[in-house]
């Protein structure tokens, strides 16, 4: 089992004092600060009270852009002269802990990160005090993240697995979260394409990722995927009460439920394809939205439950299926403590919380 305090103490932990955060510090692949990632353990740090530890993750990306804007600058000029970009002349999806790109082969052009980042720098500027000097330092790396998201938004990139390309529907959850966050910090002619962008992204998942009564992760493969969970919780594209969002959730539990935990989605096979943590602690997170404390709390459970002195890996899986051994072969043992599981574990303790203290 672990706590709410426990978790918060390993973000702190492995925090470096530059503000970055590796996605798993025990794991050779996951030594990297990812965009996705790190948004959602400075969301839970900001609900922590831990707002110097999140204010030095902003920073660090601040820097991080501002070393790397000229490829937004570079990239838009040859997409607007129909050059095809390779995508190491767009930004990555993750650094190096000191802010430099990583040069092994990745899957680097995944906008999902950047739409993330827009979304929680938002968050803190509603929420945290005394925030006026960190966010006109930001203002300018911002903007330069915005003007990459007006270009790009409707370019095919990886998914939040970096594994399927395309355009896909968690990936324009972040962008319509981020982009209607950080409108106070853009310039007019952002701001206007930016909510015209944000109008066609509600129009298109409303419309188009939809298959079978429920919404789809993308438009070629219509896969159900628990990531779709995102556009109602926290990115608000769709509503909670939406009928598509509703059965989606409805199918999620169908489908992808393995030993209590939530898949990523069916035949999935990494590391034997189980339960990810932090998803389940997503589903959870939305019962907690809908009121449903009961499974609300029977997620936080199987969360917690899964800890292993104190730690939370990235999924719970058969570690003698042929799949685990290949991958284990391969990369060693799966990825533990994994920091993202560590702050959605948080966010859903904190917000569960939240409704039993109303309800007393």
């Amino acid at each position: 089992m672990i706590d709410k305090n426990t978790s918060r103490k390993i973000l702190l932990q492995y925090q470096l004092k530059s503000g970055a955060f590796p996605a798993s510090p025990n794991f050779k692949h996951y030594g990297y600060c990812w965009m996705r990632d790190s948004a959602f353990i400075a969301y839970a740090l900001i609900l922590a009270g831990e707002q110097t530890a999140a204010e030095r993750y902003f920073r660090w990306v601040t820097g991080v852009i501002l070393k790397y804007q000229d490829k937004v600058f570079k990239g838009i000029i040859k997409a607007n002269q129909g050059i095809k970009l390779h995508p190491d002349e767009l930004l990555h999806t993750r650094y190096k802990l000191d802010g430099e790109e990583g040069t092994e082969p990745w899957g680097n052009f995944q906008l999902d990160g950047y739409g993330a980042y827009l979304w929680v720098l938002g968050y803190y500027s509603k929420h945290c005090l005394n925030n006026n000097a960190l966010l006109e330092d930001s203002k300018w790396s911002i903007q330069v993240v915005v003007e990459y998201i007006i270009r790009f938004w409707h370019t095919g990139c990886l998914d939040c697995w970096e594994e399927t390309q395309g355009v896909h529907a968690a990936t324009l959850a972040t962008i319509y979260a981020g982009l209607k966050e950080s409108s106070p910090y853009m310039s007019g002619i952002q701001e206007r394409h930016a909510m015209l962008i944000i109008d066609a992204i509600k129009e298109k998942l409303e419309n188009d990722y939809v298959a079978n009564d429920h919404f789809i992760a993308n438009l070629s493969e219509k896969k159900l995927d628990a990531s779709l969970i995102w556009m109602a919780v926290p990115f608000e594209v769709i509503s909670l009460n939406n009928r598509y969002m509703k059965n989606t959730v409805e199918e999620i539990e169908k489908q992808l439920l393995s030993d209590g935990g939530v898949k990523r989605y069916s035949h999935d096979n990494y590391y034997g394809g189980g339960s990810w943590l932090p998803l389940t602690a997503w589903l959870g997170w939305y019962y907690v939205r809908k009121g449903d404390k009961k499974k609300a709390k029977h997620y936080l459970e199987w969360v917690e439950s899964k800890a292993e002195n104190g730690e939370l890996a990235e999924q719970v899986t058969d570690i003698n299926s042929e799949e685990y051994v290949e991958w284990r072969n391969k990369w060693g043992e799966i990825a533990k403590p994994l920091l993202w599981s560590h702050a959605m574990h948080f966010i859903l303790r904190h917000e569960y919380e939240g409704i039993e203290n109303k309800s007393v």
